[in-house]
């Protein structure tokens, strides 16, 4: 009995550890609010990865499943914000490998061993690439 309750508290502490170093690699830093309109017109805000190469700025969609991407589908002008950024924006899916792979490297570079380990248990296979530009006309500056 005394070794179950030591495998289940081992189990726990496994547990708890995937899911700090999962948060960690998530959402410590780095990290974009995209703010949304669901289909039933309600805001979604979803915090994702972004990356700025020259003067273009970079969000990757995993999956085109992602309830955000679908979002953008449907209605391409979002709201961004994230350290230093914020403002009205639209986006615009970026097709073919060669745009998918210039992103991935970005969130290689940018977010280095957290992005490893996100890639332990998501596939990157099926990332779009997403290019953002300040919507115009806009009633908030697009930099702080």
């Amino acid at each position: 009995m005394f070794i179950l309750v030591r495998l289940a508290a081992a189990a726990a502490v496994a547990v708890a550890a995937f899911a700090a170093i999962t948060w960690w690699a998530l959402e410590w830093d780095g990290v974009m609010v995209v703010a949304s309109r669901a289909q039933d017109g309600t805001l979604r805000e979803t915090h994702i990865w972004y990356a700025e190469s020259g003067e273009r700025l970079w969000l990757e969609a995993g999956l085109p499943e992602n309830a955000w991407y679908q979002d953008v589908q449907r209605d391409p002008r979002v709201t961004l914000s994230a350290e230093g950024l914020f403002g009205e924006y639209e986006l615009a899916s970026v097709p073919g490998r060669i745009a998918a792979d210039h992103v991935r490297t970005l969130m290689r570079e940018k977010y280095g061993l957290r992005d490893r380990w996100v890639l332990f248990f998501v596939d990157a296979s099926r990332t779009t690439a997403v290019l953002a530009t300040p919507a115009l006309p806009t009633n908030r500056p697009w930099q702080k």
